[in-house]
């Protein structure tokens, strides 16, 4: 079996086709300002604030309306100096000003020294451009889905 190499190149623009081709509302960064994350834990502190913030918006039987849930595209940046997550978000019309309102605190229960800041998406294109600045094949473990 011959194993095919993608260029960085097309890795990141197939990257930046599927951020912008989800038509994101929000633009989330999750900063944890300590230096003994790791990526596990980044991983595990994401799925939490997702799973708070599916309660907190579409209600407790949230895994039960996974079509109201919200749904994300995550990369994991400068894992080895101040790791941090760029999340492109899309939710539910009707969910959104809450998604909006409770994701800071959300992430400021699960991580205290950390802080989050959600803007609305504007531009997907640029979005996309900015989120895929890092990854490349190599690193295609930072990329969350």
């Amino acid at each position: 079996m011959v194993a095919t190499m993608i260029s960085a190149q097309a890795y990141r623009a197939g990257v930046e086709k599927m951020i912008a081709d989800a038509k994101p509302d929000l633009f989330v960064t999750l900063v944890f300002n300590r230096k003994s994350v790791t990526l596990e834990g980044a991983r595990a502190q994401l799925q939490k604030f997702l799973a708070r913030l599916n309660h907190a918006t579409v209600g407790s039987k949230w895994q039960r309306r996974p079509d109201e849930c919200a749904r994300h595209i995550a990369i994991i940046e400068n894992a080895d100096t101040n790791l941090h997550l760029h999340l492109s978000v899309s939710v539910s019309p009707s969910h959104l000003a809450k998604f909006k309102a409770q994701a800071p605190t959300v992430w400021a229960v699960l991580e205290p020294a950390g802080s989050a800041v959600v803007k609305d998406v504007w531009d997907a294109c640029r979005l996309a451009d900015y989120m895929t600045k890092q990854i490349t094949p190599e690193k295609c473990d930072l990329l969350l889905l």
